[in-house]
């Protein structure tokens, strides 16, 4: 299990993300992703947990219910939203969290890419 404390640790180390793997975020008492904890865990991880089914309906692997996260989203869809906003906008680096917060906001909403 990998843990990050910020939205700009994860989106630096998108590439050494453990794929296939899933992303969690951490509730925090603010509402900003740029601000949240994140862990994520490979499939190996994931398998050889025990999944607990949450009020709202999720599945979360039992050692991250103290951490009182959600779902986020599979590494790989994490990275290929990197990499489509990277490939499409050369100007633009993985310390500009914003542009990427938002791509990946646009993809959360639409189940699309925003470039």
């Amino acid at each position: 299990m990998e843990y990050f404390n910020s939205f700009r640790k994860l989106v630096e180390n998108f590439e050494s993300l453990p794929y296939p793997g899933r992303i969690y975020l951490g509730k925090k008492s603010c509402d900003s992703t740029q601000e949240s904890e994140y862990w994520v865990l490979s499939s190996n991880e994931i398998k050889n947990q025990d999944m607990i089914k949450t009020q709202s309906g999720m599945l979360i692997p039992e050692e991250l219910m103290k951490f009182d996260v959600s779902d986020y989203m599979s590494v790989g869809t994490f990275q290929d939203i990197i990499y489509n906003v990277l490939e499409n906008n050369p100007e633009i680096s993985v310390s500009d969290t914003k542009f990427i917060s938002e791509a990946i906001d646009y993809y959360l909403e639409y189940d699309d890419f925003k470039y």
